[in-house]
């Protein structure tokens, strides 16, 4: 009996990826504090099944089983905590910013940090009046959590990953504000660190957190749509 239960895990997490299957199935991606987690989630499409309490940014609690010999967890028990998720389309598509970055950048090692980051920026995206604030604190923070902290001084962003006192190619104008609000970002709580991006060049900021995070992890699908909605 000890080894069936110890194929069960119980966990806390918030869901990132959905991806249907043919069987009425649903294969379901989410972050936890122990790192992502994919299971699939049998007949959830189907009349009666769970699809509706794990939509994408719901943070849920749930449970899973693996089988001997498989890699793909079932989804056995799922329980929702909070809705995450924004109905504003531009609110929406920032939050799927800040989970692809999620689901791309933070592993089990980085996750600790990296999940309560997650789940504040995508409650700040959904409720502050600005959602541009929680969108730059939470994305920066996950890329610095993740190691991709840039070095250096200066107002000049540089792609490769460094602050710079001149521009290089690609690199990103913040300004003296800028560059301060950065530090803050990375040095400072939370609270401090939002009160320092109210007053910062947030376009400047927004702009330097897409291009760094699509020059650092390939493959951001979700950049394209937030930009068409920032327009």
């Amino acid at each position: 009996m000890g080894a069936v239960r110890d194929r069960y895990r119980s966990y806390e997490g918030v869901v990132l990826r959905r991806r249907p299957l043919p069987s009425g199935d649903l294969v379901v991606g989410l972050l936890t504090p122990e790192g992502p987690v994919e299971a699939l989630a049998k007949s959830a499409q189907r009349p009666g099944g769970r699809s509706g309490r794990i939509g994408l940014f719901y943070r849920v609690d749930f449970q899973v089983y693996r089988r001997p010999g498989r890699d793909l967890f079932t989804l056995t028990q799922v329980a929702l905590a909070e809705t995450l998720a924004a109905r504003d389309p531009l609110r929406y598509a920032a939050q799927g910013f800040l989970g692809e970055l999620a689901w791309k950048a933070v592993s089990p090692e980085v996750a600790p940090r990296g999940y309560p980051v997650l789940v504040s920026g995508l409650r700040g995206v959904r409720d502050a009046g600005d959602p541009r604030v929680p969108l730059v604190w939470a994305g920066l923070r996950l890329l610095m959590h993740a190691g991709y902290a840039p070095a250096g001084s200066g107002p000049y962003l540089r792609l490769e990953g460094r602050l710079d006192r001149e521009p290089g190619p690609g690199s990103v104008f913040l300004g003296e504000a800028g560059e301060a609000a950065l530090r803050a970002v990375r040095a400072r709580p939370g609270k401090e660190a939002i009160a320092e991006l109210e007053s910062a060049p947030l376009d400047r900021l927004l702009e330097a957190l897409l291009r760094y995070a699509e020059a650092q992890l390939e493959g951001l699908l979700s950049v394209r749509a937030l930009r068409r909605l920032l327009s």
